[in-house]
């Protein structure tokens, strides 16, 4: 079975994000596709399940929530990390059928509601921004037309970052995922934006914006973000990241 056995693997570079949370680059590469994990593992530990920040090298971002999270954070250059995987199954976009029955079921409050979404051609072609946005009075029905109008105008599946209470729902949080939406953590955000691909939050109370300033500050982190004009920009957001 593919990914059955873990591998040794040795860290090469360790970035301290912050006091709590570090990405780790190992040695290793893998071909996995979005949306697929690994298991990570310490002999005489434990073995975690983590989000892959990259594949190619193995790149994994930790947050110090528990024991086990601790002893990898306290990894260094050249240390030992074994890596199982890639596991899970990957994310595919949705498909023309998947579209259009999206579409018919928001027909009936599209009517109703009338939305406008003008300025598709501000859109850079490449699919590399972040969109920021408030809630109309249309609640949370804004996000769908806005995702599904922008896919169909240009071919680009905006990818939106959700309240986490979303992934509490059994049957919603599949739906959300299936139509691109990750839950907004610090590393599902980097990982979005380390894979160029449009990133849509709605910031709403101080859990908003947490997320919005947590993607505006990870944009000087990304390596084709640059440009002295945009730098000069606080807290580095010109529309594209």
């Amino acid at each position: 079975m593919k990914g059955s056995l873990p591998l040794a693997s040795r860290v090469v570079e360790v970035v301290a994000e912050n006091a709590r949370i570090h990405t780790l680059v190992l040695d290793r590469h893998l071909e996995a596709e979005p949306g697929q994990f690994v298991m990570a593992w310490l002999p005489g530990v434990d073995e975690r399940p983590f989000s892959l920040a990259r594949a190619r090298p193995v790149t994994l971002t930790v947050a110090d929530v528990g024991p086990f999270s601790a002893e990898v954070n306290r990894l260094a250059a050249g240390d030992r990390l074994w890596v199982r995987g890639p596991l899970g199954r990957p994310f595919t976009l949705p498909g023309d059928t998947e579209f259009a029955a999206a579409q018919a079921l928001l027909s009936p409050w599209r009517a109703i509601t009338d939305p406008r979404i003008d300025g598709f051609g501000k859109l850079p072609a490449d699919g590399r921004y972040l969109l920021v946005g408030n809630h109309t009075t249309l609640g949370l029905f804004d996000v769908p037309f806005l995702v599904l109008d922008v896919h169909e105008r240009t071919g680009v599946l905006v990818r939106s970052l959700g309240e986490r209470q979303h992934y509490r729902v059994p049957v919603w949080r599949d739906l959300l995922s299936r139509f691109g939406t990750v839950s907004g953590t610090r590393e599902n955000t980097r990982r979005l934006m380390q894979d160029e691909q449009a990133v849509l939050v709605f910031p709403g109370g101080v859990t908003g914006f947490d997320w919005l300033w947590l993607g505006l500050g990870l944009l000087a982190d990304i390596s084709w973000w640059s440009g002295a004009a945009a730098r000069r920009r606080v807290p580095g957001y010109s529309g594209q990241y």
